[in-house]
């Protein structure tokens, strides 16, 4: 199964329409149709924010595995922020949350577990919606750092 073929099986399991999926996200409109009809392929950031949208892994979406359960939101938001999925994790239990850096614990800030609490009381939309403003301020980052 091709991913434009899950996009359209989950799109019809949850009864959303083309239209609305694209309000939402948002994506261009008439992109889901273009991608129907083999114009397009649908770009990483769109099947990202597809999985997050529908609550499923990008894996799943790609055909990699059969079980569209994603990881743990708090591993999610780790990878997705450092651009490695190996390299840092958060790791939260009833003591606290830490990060874990090459081998090291360190407590996260009082501000770093208020955005997770934030992030983990969100609906998908706004999630996306949040994570999209800190993908947008690391990269002004990136541009003043030249």
């Amino acid at each position: 199964m091709t991913v434009i073929e899950k996009i359209l099986d989950l799109m019809t399991e949850s009864n959303i329409t083309a239209a609305k999926l694209t309000r939402e996200i948002p994506l261009t409109n008439g992109l889901i149709t273009q991608w129907k009809q083999g114009k397009q392929k649908p770009s990483l950031e769109a099947v990202n924010k597809i999985a997050d949208y529908f609550d499923c892994s990008v894996d799943y979406l790609l055909g990699r595995t059969d079980n569209p359960n994603r990881q743990s939101t708090t591993n999610n938001i780790s990878g997705s922020i450092t651009g490695n999925n190996n390299s840092n994790n958060i790791v939260s239990s009833n003591l606290g949350s830490v990060v874990v850096h090459n081998g090291q614990e360190s407590p996260l800030s009082e501000e770093a577990n208020k955005l997770i609490e934030i992030y983990n009381a969100l609906d998908v939309r706004r999630r996306i919606k949040l994570l999209d403003t800190a993908f947008t301020l690391e990269e002004e980052i990136k541009g003043d750092n030249k």
